[in-house]
């Protein structure tokens, strides 16, 4: 009885499981890992606003070579870029300038969209 119980949780589980990792970071319709982000951060501006700028493994970059020329970068399904690929990724580096909030804003969204805090800018920040 235990086994059935189970097997029906689990049927029961897995859309909502899909759909919650479909509902995540996504770049053209691609799915992006956590594990496909080295790095994610907010990067101040001069009007107050922040750009993100999210590092992604050359696997993950590979991935998206093939995209259409237009994209749309969504997070948890609300498009938060929309434009060329090829002005939004270069260099395993996905820019997006406008849109994402305050630096604070940003910040936790980059938090967020990474599932960790930014890599130190330098080396004497790990000591």
């Amino acid at each position: 009885m235990r086994a059935f119980i189970f097997s029906v949780f689990v049927l029961l589980l897995a859309p909502a499981l899909a759909w919650a990792q479909s509902a995540g970071f996504t770049v053209g319709g691609a799915a992006i890992s956590q594990d496909d982000i080295i790095d994610a951060r907010a990067l101040p501006g001069m009007d107050g606003a922040a750009a993100l700028m999210i590092t992604m493994t050359d696997a993950a970059t590979a991935r998206l070579q093939s995209l259409p020329a237009d994209i749309t970068i969504s997070w948890q399904g609300k498009a938060i870029a929309q434009g060329p690929a090829t002005s939004l990724i270069a260099s395993n580096v996905l820019m997006i300038n406008s849109g994402t909030g305050s630096v604070e804003e940003t910040t936790a969204l980059a938090k967020a969209i990474s599932g960790k805090d930014p890599l130190p800018d330098s080396l004497d920040e790990t000591e």
